[in-house]
């Protein structure tokens, strides 16, 4: 962190951040930095001490000066925000019946129906056949990609079968790749064993529950017909 000097602070602070012995000029750091905090932010109030310690102030400086610039503490914010926080959340909230209206990390909305006879959106074990397939063709789209191959369509099919008892798995899986385009057939496979061990986390995931099944079908080019 910048030291008092460097930030234009008032003479006294000066005197007291190289002491560092006064509380009175102690306090008058931690306010300052909790007046620049809340003006860098725009909050209605500076943050509550706790607040002021745990989010926005290493605790190793606390002992030693609690000054800082409006400038200072913006380009701080900036830097503690835009860490990624490693824990993702996703927001479902009840329509009514079996419906419900699921909101995902990224903001997209997504309905869902879980009475099939209703049948007003996908289910949620439905989702995840989709999202296995729509792992995995990125996963093919990206390596082909990278080998230079000339990719024109690409369809996943993703079929499978859940346990007769609950909690109804998925227990059987089935994906198969429907490409066109000039390709080497030697790419196309090695694409498929890349998305199948190593780079699809759905599948890596359904792998504890579902035996797999993978398959390819390469069309020709839509010039060629």
């Amino acid at each position: 962190m910048e030291g008092a000097e460097g930030l234009g602070a008032r003479p006294e602070y000066r005197q007291c951040w190289r002491a560092a012995k006064s509380p009175e000029c102690l306090e008058g750091f931690r306010a300052s930095y909790q007046r620049n905090l809340r003006l860098s932010l725009g909050l209605a109030a500076p943050p509550d001490s706790r607040s002021l310690i745990t989010d926005y102030l290493p605790l190793r400086t606390l002992n030693h000066f609690c000054y800082i610039s409006q400038a200072a503490a913006s380009n701080q914010i900036a830097s503690r925000q835009n860490r990624k926080d490693p824990m993702q959340t996703a927001s479902i909230r009840w329509t009514g019946e079996q419906k419900f209206l699921a909101v995902s990390p990224s903001g997209h909305a997504v309905p869902f129906d879980s009475d099939r006879e209703s049948n007003k959106a996908p289910g949620a074990m439905e989702m995840v056949l989709m999202a296995l397939g729509a792992c995995t063709a990125t996963d093919m789209v990206l390596i082909l990609e990278k080998k230079r191959q000339k990719l024109e369509s690409l369809e996943v099919l993703c079929s499978g079968e859940r346990a007769a008892e609950p909690p109804t798995v998925w227990t059987k899986l089935e994906v198969r790749f429907r490409l066109r385009g000039t390709l080497d057939e030697a790419a196309v496979q090695h694409a498929m064993s890349l998305t199948e061990e190593k780079y699809c986390s759905v599948a890596a995931m359904l792998k504890k529950t579902a035996a797999f099944t993978w398959r390819y079908e390469i069309l020709p080019p839509a010039a060629a017909q």
